[in-house]
């Protein structure tokens, strides 16, 4: 489910498809009093509801407000079908409750109260604007590189509070993972050593199958499988006794998600499903992912181990290797990443290398033949009158512009005014453009930053490709860039967001003096990284 709450009181929450909740009718929950001011659909407890922003299997969330510290909250109510077992049911919601409110940790949504109002049982949790994994994931991309890995080690660092807490969650899977947005962007742009702290990005959500670890199962098993079947663990399928080395299984379909953009284990029933889990072996993730290092799809692999033994120990390991992969120390994965970005560059801009190469090759050749013809005018002033001839030398077919004059900028970072965590340099999706341009998010929305270059009128086309850089958050775009020759706008791209496709352009550029690149925030401007990669001119 995918839901941005608006702070207005009336209108429906901002959301799209699958995500957008109608509006009941009041007599649908009776266990709301009536309302007592206008645009209130009614009360529970200490809150003023105003709507019903999500369901779920054992109860239904709301949009509420706590009337004593004057605070918005999700208040979630145990709400049963008719015919359930209200007593099973009460003890479960207890224990999510419990277990949510014994843990604090950044990386776990956060119980405010839990309270009871005439026989109804309600939780008031924080307030979360953002989207789950799973809408983030159904369009089947996966995660750029960079968030990758920072989301895994955030989920993996919640798992292991929770374990450490002696709980097993037992329902990890994208749609309980919450991507979190609106956060407090002063601490997160906070220079470095400064004391600033980078707020929680991901939140683990719904305990509802929450158990202790060495605890009778029969509060949630009543004699079923219970779990998602895409992302249960084998032992979970079988009904064998588990530990929390069920929850790195789940969170290895999670990740292999994250990294390939598909489950592990597909199928077109539960049935189906469940014997994937028990018997399939899902294909490695760098073999549909060849921008996933080996290490990763290594770990990935051992997460997916059928025997809970060949899997990593704790979730505290596997924080442990993320890190290990994000910081380089794992010494394999480095070299293939920098090799894979080598191949990657090849490619990308052979044409412009071998025009490059070929410049030179043309200019060297054409000093020798200036030096020849002087030595030759030096032997003798008769010398078949070719001695005083004026040779004229071959411009390089390409020049790439971070190399021409710069005319005028605006908002383009000074050395030593970017955040310690970005170097200025363009990287996309791990590889270097070592001739690209960066720029940075303008100090307010709609404003546009640019460089403005002097152009030798002999080049003919402009060429480049365009995207956000990896040192971007995705909470900090959307991005467009804007190509304007002598004051007129010649192109623009499509609008361009963290881990969308990179954009190239061939523009005609002839007689152009002034070439200016621009980029435009169409959002939230904080950590807004755009990128020319390789910008050149060519004849």
């Amino acid at each position: 489910m995918s839901i941005t709450i608006r702070s207005d009181r009336h209108g429906s929450p901002d959301g799209a498809g699958a995500g957008r909740v109608a509006l009941p009718e009041t007599a649908a929950f009776p266990f709301l009093r009536a309302p007592a001011l206008p645009g209130e659909f009614g009360r529970l407890g200490n809150y003023r509801v105003f709507r019903l922003i999500g369901s779920g299997g054992m109860g239904k969330v709301f949009f509420a407000e706590d009337m004593t510290l004057k605070r918005d909250v999700a208040l979630k109510v145990m709400c049963l079908p008719p015919g359930e077992d209200v007593g099973s049911w009460w003890e479960r919601f207890l224990r999510e409750a419990r277990a949510l409110a014994a843990i604090k940790h950044p990386n776990l949504v956060t119980v405010y109260q839990t309270g009871e109002d005439r026989g109804t049982m309600f939780l008031a949790m924080e307030l979360l604007k953002g989207e789950s994994l799973e809408s983030r994931l159904r369009n089947k991309t996966p995660l750029n590189y960079p968030e990758l890995l920072r989301t895994a080690e955030e989920i993996a660092t919640g798992l292991s509070a929770i374990h450490e807490h002696g709980l097993i969650h037992r329902d990890i899977k994208p749609g309980n993972i919450w991507l979190e947005s609106g956060r407090d962007e002063q601490k997160r742009g906070g220079p470095a050593g400064s004391g600033s702290s980078v707020l929680p990005h991901v939140k683990i959500l719904d305990f509802g199958l929450v158990r202790e670890i060495h605890e009778d199962t029969h509060l949630t098993e009543a004699g079923a499988v219970v779990g998602t079947p895409a992302y249960m663990s084998p032992e979970q399928v079988r009904g064998w006794p588990l530990d929390p080395r069920t929850d790195l299984f789940s969170f290895g379909c999670v990740l292999y998600a994250m990294a390939t953009g598909r489950p592990p284990f597909a199928a077109t029933s539960p049935i189906a499903q469940a014997a994937a889990l028990v018997a399939d072996t899902p294909v490695p993730a760098r073999k549909l992912n060849a921008d996933v290092p080996e290490s990763l799809s290594k770990l990935i692999a051992e997460l997916l181990s059928k025997n809970p033994d060949s899997r990593p120990s704790s979730a505290a390991e596997v924080v442990k290797r993320l890190q290990d992969i994000r910081d380089g120390f794992d010494r394999d994965s480095d070299t293939e990443v920098m090799e894979s970005a080598r191949r990657s560059f090849w490619r990308r801009h052979r044409t412009a290398l071998a025009l490059v190469a070929c410049a030179w090759v043309a200019l060297a050749a054409v000093v020798l033949g200036v030096a020849l013809t002087k030595g030759r005018g030096k032997a003798g002033p008769q010398g078949g009158g070719s001695g005083g001839a004026q040779v004229k030398e071959t411009a390089p077919q390409s020049q790439f512009v971070s190399e021409l004059p710069v005319l005028d900028t605006y908002v383009f970072p000074p050395p030593g005014h970017l955040p310690s965590h970005v170097d200025g340099k363009v990287r996309v999706r791990g590889v270097l453009a070592p001739h690209g341009i960066f720029m940075h998010g303008a100090p307010s929305f709609g404003k546009q930053m640019f460089a403005s270059y002097a152009v030798d009128k002999m080049y003919a086309r402009f060429q480049s490709e365009v995207a956000m850089a990896d040192s971007s958050d995705e909470w900090g775009g959307p991005l467009m860039f804007v190509v304007t020759a002598d004051g007129k706008e010649i192109w623009h791209s499509d609008v361009i967001g963290v881990g969308t496709p990179k954009e190239s352009c061939d523009l005609d550029i002839q007689g152009v003096s002034v070439l200016t690149l621009g980029l435009r925030t169409l959002g939230n401007h904080r950590g807004a990284h755009g990128g020319w990669m390789e910008p050149r001119l060519v004849k």
